[in-house]
């Protein structure tokens, strides 16, 4: 199997963790009720419940480095010595606890009352378009 990252071309460094969860809970706090209960019902609202995730970036890193390709879309594989390993939807939503498929609904008028959206998307005219 031939790797996404050739053996000569991977470079090699120091990976750091820079990661605050504690973000999160600021972020959840600023919002006022009804917009925590959106946050709490969206696919990220089980970040709450998480007091501390430990990653090790070295080995996220080194999956990354070790991926081979696959005509699978919806799937990663890693080569590990001789061993494949796949990293699929399933597994996906295993580990992050997020919603995989289509979404429920939209709502029509989502940014028409951000100013971030209105400031930054002036273009769309404060519309967020899925494609």
């Amino acid at each position: 199997m031939e790797y996404f990252i050739d053996v000569e071309e991977r470079v090699r460094g120091k990976i750091s963790n820079r990661c605050k969860l504690e973000i999160i809970n600021e972020v959840y706090y600023a919002l006022d009720s009804d917009h925590q209960q959106k946050f709490t019902d969206s696919c990220f609202g089980h970040l709450l419940s998480v007091a501390e995730i430990k990653i090790s970036l070295q080995i996220v890193h080194q999956c990354i480095v070790r991926t081979v390709r696959t005509l699978k879309e919806n799937e990663v594989w890693c080569k590990f010595g001789n061993k494949i390993a796949r990293f699929g939807l399933e597994e996906f939503v295993l580990v992050t606890g997020l919603k995989v498929g289509e979404l429920e609904s939209e709502d029509e008028n989502l940014g028409l009352k951000s100013d971030l959206i209105q400031k930054y998307f002036k273009k769309s005219k404060g519309k967020v378009v899925r494609r």
